[in-house]
């Protein structure tokens, strides 16, 4: 028997059911109030969704799936919604889920779930309240609009003077943070402002209603595999031999080529194209206009012109990746270009053919990686990042904008920018030096001519 930590959402059917109609047993939480914690749920996973009763099909589906992925020992990541606290213990053939319930909660005009007070914000994040605990939110806002119903937050000191002039809403603070002049907000007071305010606005964006269905517009052919409650948008193609993993979202537009693999909860918002034989994991978004598995810009010179060498490999995209809009990664000359695990890359990057790029590498808007780069694992690369072909990028290096990476990288953790790259500090001497160069001119020949 193991302990798994749990917050979700889709607990119960929205248009409710019965005690007999519903596969739950429901008694009071232990150690809570019935007005505190409504509700404890035990419930024998069935053999397929199918097998539940026609009144609690729908919600409970999703509910069937998470608990039966947990019963059999699969991996489950406990980050989804912060109204619900449970926890699940899992043997072979019964799951038990103790639930206390927080709040009822209430869809916005965005389809978004977000309508708490400030004593159960405080309560998810660890952090404590000043101010008015029941102070209600539901909805983000920038610290210089924040008002009453808003939640911002305020991590760097140049923000400062805006707190202080807000009539209402809640502020994310550090723990740390020491206010000059009254405050008239209430404030949450957590270890990391900004980071806490991620892990709502991401709860948040989880509660949104995935589509589902295949729109009349669009063309899937015979031989491709779609799983459960996938989305294919109007207009959209789904190539033959095609697999689309579970929960997947297919925008206008969108094309995935015969013998493609699009992984489970990925999502591909409108015009992505996805080339013949690439693929793409789990947890993916990949935005409008990107494109995996275009040909490399691969030619050989001749006589004529330029020659095209075919491009006979393939992309593979790896598992929570995001690919911003129009963005490429081009498919390999042989073998593939991976983009490994956990990879952020911002709009109009260029990923060229055979290149790899390590897990948990992130790349900033219009960043370039030449053909057969490896770049390493946990590297950040600042806007417009020109790296050259066939060259190492050791792991964790730090580039700055603009810089130009002509050779390779070889030592980890390294700071650099300047075109050609070089140490960060030793830039910032060479840039002093740079600024002064018209008097230095004038000073040496002021010394020429004197000697």
């Amino acid at each position: 028997m193991r302990r798994v930590p749990l917050q979700f959402m889709n607990l119960v059917n929205r248009e409710g059911c019965s005690r007999e109609a519903a596969p739950f047993s429901i008694s009071p939480t232990v150690g809570c109030s019935r007005e505190a914690a409504p509700f404890s749920i035990s419930y024998q996973p069935l053999s397929s969704p199918a097998s539940l009763p026609e009144r609690t099909r729908g919600e409970y589906i999703v509910f069937l799936g998470l608990l039966t992925k947990i019963s059999i020992g699969k991996r489950f990541a406990p980050e989804s919604f912060f109204y619900i606290c449970a926890t699940i213990t899992a043997c072979d053939r019964l799951v038990t889920m103790n639930v206390a319930r927080r709040d009822v909660p209430k869809w916005n005009e965005n389809n978004v779930l977000m309508d708490f007070t400030a004593s159960q914000i405080a309560q998810f994040l660890g952090g404590t309240v000043e101010g008015n605990p029941d102070a209600r939110i539901n909805t983000f806002a920038k610290i210089e609009e924040c008002a009453p119903g808003a939640i911002s937050f305020l991590s760097d000191t140049r923000y400062e003077a805006h707190i202080y002039q807000l009539a209402g809403g809640v502020v994310l603070v550090n723990d740390s943070f020491q206010p000059s002049a009254p405050v008239k907000v209430t404030l949450i007071r957590v270890a990391d402002a900004r980071e806490c305010l991620g892990r709502l606005m991401q709860m948040a964006g989880q509660g949104k209603v995935r589509r589902k269905g295949v729109h009349p517009t669009a063309v899937v052919e015979p031989t491709a595999q779609l799983g459960v409650d996938v989305y294919v948008g109007p207009h959209a193609y789904v190539g033959s031999h095609v697999r689309i993993g579970d929960r997947v979202e297919l925008y206008a537009g969108v094309v995935v080529e015969e013998n493609a693999v699009i992984g489970s909860d990925t999502t591909l918002y409108p015009n992505v194209s996805v080339y013949h034989d690439c693929q793409v994991g789990c947890r993916c978004i990949l935005h409008s206009g990107c494109v995996v598995g275009a040909d490399g810009f691969g030619f050989a010179p001749t006589a004529e012109g330029y020659e095209k060498i075919p491009q006979n490999g393939n992309a593979i995209i790896g598992d929570d990746v995001e690919i911003g809009a129009n963005a490429c990664v081009d498919r390999a000359v042989m073998g593939s270009t991976i983009v490994h695990s956990g990879v952020k890359l911002d709009n109009l990057v260029q990923v060229a053919h055979n290149c790899e790029i390590g897990s948990h590498t992130v790349m900033s808007a219009q960043v370039g990686v030449a053909g057969s780069a490896k770049i390493g694992q946990w590297c950040m690369f600042g806007g417009q990042v020109g790296i050259a072909g066939h060259i190492t990028v050791a792991d964790r290096t730090q580039s700055g904008a603009q810089a130009g990476i002509a050779g390779s990288i070889k030592k980890p953790g390294q700071v650099i920018i300047g075109s050609p790259a070089m140490d960060a500090r030793k830039f910032a001497r060479c840039t002093a030096v740079f600024k002064n160069l018209p008097e230095l001119a004038a000073t040496v020949n002021r010394l020429e001519e004197e000697s």
